[in-house]
């Protein structure tokens, strides 16, 4: 039996956080390849205060909810995965190399003065053999000869000796039970995540008015009623920019392989087939209720409310109005996340011509950030579903 069912996933480092309508559940893919399981409490807004689950209200409320789990799945991945022993691990290395490193140079230069110790000792013993005349002389010869060989052999006790193979790997697995302190990678992911709101505020709202506004100086003013759809454009070609910039990165690019298993998966389960993984292999990847779409969505909602608002107040429009472009631009988010919400909710209940206009831009978006998975990560993919598929079939229905 086919159904819409309102389970959602995201990808995480390694495995994917699946919510469910009574469960949210990580499943991560841990350093000694099983798949760890762990349940996720949340507490929802609405459930306290029933008026954020009205339309609009509830996705602004949803939208940053899901921030925040994302966020903290996010973390908790990174440290099940293995993903923050890396900088550990590049540092352990060094240090080891650079201990042999100095190990190596200090046997070096005593072979170089046992060398020279012994050269030294030979020189003497030449010079006495042809100063002395007769058996005296040979006989001292003998001594000076005796006294080098014990020389010689005392410098070669002083030897200090090179470092044993078993000394770096006592060193190996010192430097080994080293682990990063979670408050450092807490904190590194905070400002990551300041500077990250920062690039976008700076990226999708002051650039392109900066950009428009110097354009349309350049014009003479003539671009004036298009300020709206110029910035709109803008913002989709800088969005689509960096999507294919970071995709590019090994770490995203697997990030990307397990959003396309979290979408296959629900596919399989919406159409009422076993969960198995050659089952799920051959599912689309391309959802229209998949966060992609949503953040197109709410470009293209924000166009709409930028073409209003102009209309409605043309001194926007002059460059000198910037900073509060800038600041009203900011304060509508939360109704262009709310409008995007109820759209994307429309696009998922129906299959019309309609719907599939409206989610056609994030459809193709999902060309990049879908990848085709590996068999590994759809195991991780079917396993986080499971946790969360409620006991009855009809809590779950879209």
């Amino acid at each position: 039996m086919q159904k819409k069912t309102s389970i959602g996933g995201q990808a995480v480092i390694e495995g994917i956080m699946m919510k469910g309508p009574k469960k949210t559940a990580l499943a991560v893919r841990v350093p000694n390849g099983s798949i760890d399981v762990e349940y996720i409490s949340e507490n929802h807004l609405k459930d306290r205060f029933p008026i954020f689950g009205a339309p609009v209200l509830r996705g602004v409320v949803g939208f940053v909810e899901s921030m925040i789990t994302g966020y903290g799945a996010m973390m908790k991945s990174a440290e099940k995965s293995g993903f923050t022993d890396i900088d550990e691990e590049d540092t352990i290395e060094k240090e080891l190399e650079l201990k042999k490193e100095t190990a190596s140079g200090q046997a070096d230069r005593a072979d170089t003065a046992v060398d020279e110790s012994a050269a030294e000792t030979a020189e003497t013993a030449e010079a006495t053999a042809v100063a002395e005349e007769g058996a005296e002389s040979v006989a001292e010869s003998a001594e000076t000869a005796a006294a080098a060989a014990e020389t010689e052999e005392s410098a070669a006790a002083e030897k200090p000796e090179a470092p044993e193979e078993s000394s770096a790997n006592t060193e190996n697995e010192k430097f080994a039970e080293k682990k990063p302190t979670s408050k450092f990678v807490n904190v590194l992911m905070v400002v990551a995540a300041v500077l990250g709101v920062a690039l976008g505020v700076v990226l999708f709202m002051y650039l392109p008015a900066l950009l428009f506004d110097l354009t349309n100086r350049a014009a003479g003013g003539s671009l004036s009623p298009f300020k709206a759809v110029f910035e709109g454009v803008l913002k989709m070609i800088i969005f689509l920019c960096y999507i294919v910039a970071v995709s590019k990165m090994k770490d995203i690019h697997r990030v990307f392989q397990y959003h396309g298993a979290e979408h296959k998966t629900i596919f399989c389960y919406e159409k009422g087939l076993p969960l198995t993984v050659e089952n799920v292999r051959v599912q689309s990847r391309f959802h229209p209720r998949c966060g992609t779409s949503f953040m197109v969505l709410m470009l293209v909602v924000g166009i709409l409310l930028g073409v209003i608002l102009t209309w409605c107040f043309p001194s926007l429009q002059q460059s000198s109005f910037r900073p509060v472009w800038v600041a009203i631009k900011i304060l509508i988010l939360p109704l262009i996340c709310g409008i995007g919400y109820e759209l994307l909710k429309f696009c998922g209940r129906h299959d019309n011509a309609l719907t599939k206009v409206i989610a056609a831009p994030g459809l193709l978006m999902q060309h990049i950030t879908t990848q085709e998975p590996e068999d590994d990560m759809i195991e991780v993919a079917i396993e986080s579903l499971k946790a969360v598929i409620p006991e009855n079939p009809e809590e779950d229905v879209w």
